[in-house]
């Protein structure tokens, strides 16, 4: 079998990445457009971490990617493409793969089957739209595999960089993280890659949240009646479960602090509507966070170290499971396998 991955800007995203490492890894012939001479850059430990092997990688023209299924990373747009890319669809799968944080915003031609990032059940668009989880490159769990994790303090690590359109975590500062202090060791370091490595390998848990409020604006009639006007369909959403919806949800470093076997502190996925094609448990493979009780958390979290001082040790030890389980590259292949083949 024989995939192709064509890449309108030529540099192939962290998870089309992902995807050639997993499609080759079941055995599938790959073929790209982009630029592979000096590797495949993958999201890990800090950004970008990791330089993918690439030797597996057959370079060849736009023209010569129509194989059984064309995978397009559309990330950074279409460029001029679209129109053509619609007519191949109608004969093969167009697998179309957008992981922007402005994701939650797109609609999708109908022709095409797409996976996106910081998909949300409470807030969704037009198209045929598939959860895609950030996931692992090879690279990541080879590191990872490499570190020494068995000694783990209870410290937990909350380095997030100063970025726009992140209100979740600007409100959790107030509301947990100045908790948990009272209760735990937090490790405030912008560190190095090199230092962010030596971070993860010996504490227990992580803040891997993120994400903005983002509230109904179409359901104001202002708003609506002025960007109808405009042709301006950004907020105009399918379905709109709650408002407001938490969107741009999803991290790398909620699967970097997993393979690491650290505890991710994340918002609740049930409650807030997140959906990955396979979710973890709360108080398994991650803490979860409910904005109501975010300020009992820490005395709650506590408790439970008081009552068992492994209880975060496992908690990371299950989250590597699990993510290992479901997010190695040649899981995410098969899991956009299976989507392919049930429509």
């Amino acid at each position: 079998m024989k995939v192709g991955f064509f890449i309108p800007n030529m540099i192939p995203s962290h998870n089309v990445s992902c995807l050639m490492q997993g499609f080759h890894a079941l055995g599938w012939d790959v073929y790209t457009n982009g630029h592979i001479h000096n590797g495949l850059y993958s999201r890990g430990i800090s950004t970008p971490y990791a330089i993918a092997k690439s030797g597996y990688l057959n370079l060849v023209g736009n023209n010569e990617l129509l194989h059984d299924i064309l995978v397009v990373d559309v990330s950074h747009g279409y460029g001029d493409n679209l129109q053509t890319l619609s007519k191949i669809a109608e004969s093969r799968p167009v697998v179309v793969v957008n992981m922007e944080d402005t994701t939650n915003f797109w609609d999708a031609p109908e022709c095409f089957i797409a996976f996106t990032a910081h998909f949300n059940r409470l807030a969704t668009r037009e198209g045929r739209i598939f959860p895609l989880g950030i996931g692992l490159s090879d690279d990541i769990i080879e590191l990872a595999n490499a570190q020494y994790l068995g000694n783990k303090r209870n410290v937990i690590v909350r380095n997030f960089n100063a970025t726009f359109s992140q209100s979740v975590r600007n409100a959790l500062d107030l509301v947990l993280v100045e908790g948990l202090e009272k209760y735990f060791e937090v490790d405030r370091r912008n560190s190095t890659p090199e230092q962010y490595l030596q971070q993860l390998s010996s504490v227990n848990a992580v803040c891997a949240y993120g994400g903005e409020f983002i509230p109904d604006y179409w359901g104001f009639e202002y708003l609506r009646a002025e960007w109808e006007k405009q042709g301006q369909f950004t907020y105009k959403f399918k379905y709109m479960g709650a408002t407001p919806v938490v969107l741009r949800w999803d991290s790398w470093r909620y699967f970097e602090s997993a393979v690491m076997a650290c505890a991710p502190i994340q918002l609740d996925f049930d409650k807030y509507g997140f959906v990955l094609p396979v979710n973890p448990e709360p108080w398994v493979h991650y803490i979860p966070v409910d904005l109501s009780y975010a300020s009992n958390i820490p005395h709650d979290l506590s408790d439970r170290v008081s009552d068992d001082p492994e209880y975060l040790t496992k908690i990371g030890r299950n989250a590597r499971q699990w993510v290992l389980e479901n997010y190695s590259p040649s899981a995410q292949a098969k899991y956009v396998l299976s989507v392919i083949d049930s429509l």
